[in-house]
């Protein structure tokens, strides 16, 4: 969005972003949390992981599909139809804000339900309203499109960090460092084709093929969510651990780290002494 403050072919936005990424970074210097105490982190390998949590896995690698495609294909989608840089900033934009909006709420929503109903309630959803842009491109209506974008990052992006606490509630806590190296590179996978396959649709099909694209990745994650949840009987809901909101740009390290220390069953031995933050 900071497109519409200055040209984007000057250095100036360089400037701004970093200045407020700094910013953003004092507030976490001046707190301390305490550390997760992990004895001896156990070694899982991907087919073990694969078998405890399918739904997990299936959902975390997707997530990366969708969240890939949605992230580098959107700003081409937006040209391809005509808008300009203005109109491009706002409409990828709208998709951050969805994201970050509804994240919250929807994690709460999975820490007091079996957290299956909650990705295969969010995934329907996120098949639906990916249909929103492109009938707002046949209106000709761009607000109607900034609604979809703003749905489309409402429900298919939480799908990573919900997906994540669903693995984590099917661990123990020497598992949980292990898993995540795992889910990350599966994530970096869905990434990393989810552009290919939905370049390769817009351009052999239609440029609205990356929406229909979307629905149909989000529509897959629901049916597995449906076959689990016939399939195997629900957790225990106290027995879940808190669901973590992750960043779309947060590093693989700090995110294994968030899951660690937002597992339950960790115990924490150091005492807060100044200011505590509960994740």
């Amino acid at each position: 969005m900071l497109l519409n403050i200055a040209s984007p072919s000057g250095y100036d936005l360089f400037i701004l972003t970093s200045v407020l990424i700094s910013f953003a970074l004092v507030p976490l210097l001046l707190v301390r949390t305490p550390s997760p105490t992990i004895d001896v982190p156990e070694k899982l390998q991907m087919a073990s992981l694969i078998k405890t949590a399918p739904l997990g896995v299936t959902g975390v690698t997707l997530a990366g599909v969708v969240i890939g495609a949605v992230l580098g294909l959107a700003a081409v989608y937006a040209q391809s139809i005509g808008m300009n840089v203005a109109e491009i900033s706002l409409f990828l934009g709208a998709s951050y804000v969805g994201g970050l909006l509804l994240q919250w709420p929807i994690g709460r929503l999975s820490d007091i339900q079996d957290r299956r109903v909650t990705i295969l309630l969010v995934s329907i959803t996120a098949s639906i309203t990916a249909f929103v842009v492109p009938v707002g491109m046949y209106l000709d209506n761009h607000y109607l499109m900034l609604l979809g974008m703003f749905l489309v990052g409402a429900f298919s992006f939480p799908l990573y960090s919900l997906s994540a606490s669903h693995v984590n509630d099917q661990l123990r806590p020497e598992q949980i460092l292990s898993a995540s190296s795992g889910l990350i590179l599966l994530n970096g996978i869905g990434g990393a084709t989810g552009p290919i396959i939905g370049a390769l649709a817009m351009d052999f099909l239609d440029v609205n093929a990356l929406f229909w694209f979307v629905a149909i990745v989000n529509i897959f994650v629901a049916m597995v969510a449906a076959y689990r949840i016939n399939y195997q009987p629900p957790m225990i809901i106290e027995d879940q651990g808190d669901q973590v909101p992750v960043a779309l740009g947060v590093s693989p390290v700090v995110t294994a780290e968030m899951f660690a220390e937002a597992d339950s069953n960790l115990e924490v031995e150091e005492e807060v002494t100044e200011v505590e933050i509960k994740l």
